[in-house]
């Protein structure tokens, strides 16, 4: 499997930066960046969807 890496920057604080790896090969780097910036608010929902809209029983499937 080829992966890649990529590394993403706060433009507020260069100091702060996070090192990804992907194997979406066909994506920009600050697509992955928004998917991953986006991450915790899609978290968040699927806890929604198990917790209060009583979707335990939810099978997901890898791609």
């Amino acid at each position: 499997m080829k992966v890649r890496e990529i590394l993403i920057t706060n433009p507020e604080n260069p100091d702060q930066s996070i090192r990804l790896l992907t194997d979406m090969l066909d994506l920009p780097a600050h697509i992955i960046g928004l998917i991953y910036l986006h991450r915790w608010t899609i978290e968040l929902f699927f806890r929604w969807l198990k917790v209060y809209a009583n979707f335990e029983h939810m099978i997901s499937h890898s791609r």
